[in-house]
């Protein structure tokens, strides 16, 4: 989704320009310089126009809004969550039965046994269990780094802090809207994969065995992105849907993106204007 005309007024020096068949956008968004730029579907992409904004551009930090799904029935259609972690949830380590150990123990977090979702009852399985592997990524002269959880910068979040009570918008149009007051929540957790979710017991089972609130394409990408560059990131993520309503594509979801975009707006505002950072 594109920001309002009225919130991004173009520096004299360049409108705009085409890297490797993206364009990116500069101006001024709540008078802080920025640079904007889509990324596309799936985490190759996010992670490519990231390093891009890195290397062509002066950037110092990577700021992301868009939509994401709820696995959290605190947390509504409408909402903003600006999460304080973000984890990469896709890449598993597939063993054949339920009691068949991993190497690496290190390396693996939770355990998705098959046969715990059997109807009627649980038992053995033939698609055996998953182990969640932690993300992996190089700095400096090729030092080595790993971690399950990958931080959001806590200068950037507290700073966002201060839009805590912002007021979000409820309505899509005048016969669409949300009964509910939609909130901004700091300090939860995401999950990342290159899957379209829509499954109550899946994410049933990645809010309670990691304390995930919302599921996205993108945020696990930029963080290691962000952590090969030395650079800040922060992300804010307007649910669209509820994973627990079994409907993808809910009548009100554009108020995800919508107050998205208002929280990153306001968030840009509260920056140094001589802090050049970058919304991807």
């Amino acid at each position: 989704m594109e920001w309002d005309s009225h919130e991004i007024v173009p520096l004299p020096l360049t409108a705009s320009c085409i890297c490797t068949g993206k364009i990116f956008r500069i101006g001024k968004i709540n008078g802080t310089d920025v640079v904007y730029a889509r990324a596309g579907e799936l985490m190759v992409n996010v992670g490519t126009t990231v390093q891009i904004l890195v290397d062509k551009f002066n950037v110092r930090g990577i700021v992301h809004f868009g939509g994401a799904a709820s696995i959290n029935e605190s947390v509504l259609i409408g909402d903003v969550s600006v999460p304080d972690k973000v984890a990469y949830t896709a890449a598993w380590s597939w063993r054949n039965s339920s009691t068949d150990e991993v190497e690496y123990p290190p390396m693996v977090h939770g355990n998705l046994s098959f046969g715990d979702f059997n109807v009627p009852q649980k038992g053995d399985n033939l698609l055996g269990r998953i182990f969640y592997w932690a993300s992996s990524w190089f700095t400096g002269q090729q030092t080595s780094n790993t971690r399950f959880w990958l931080s959001v910068d806590p200068n950037w979040l507290r700073i966002a802090s201060q839009i805590q009570g912002l007021k979000l918008e409820t309505h899509v149009n005048e016969t669409v809207f949300v009964p509910d007051k939609p909130l901004v929540h700091f300090g939860l957790k995401a999950g990342t994969g290159d899957m379209f979710i829509v499954n109550e017991a899946y994410g049933d089972f990645l809010h309670k065995t990691f304390n995930i609130s919302t599921i996205d394409t993108f945020d696990s990408a930029i963080a290691l992105t962000c952590f090969s560059n030395n650079i800040p990131y922060i992300v804010f993520r307007g649910v669209s849907n509820e994973v627990r309503a079994n409907d993808p594509k809910p009548e009100w979801a554009p108020l995800g993106n919508i107050n998205a975009i208002k929280a990153t707006a306001a968030f840009l505002g509260l920056l140094d204007p001589d802090y050049y950072v970058t919304n991807e």
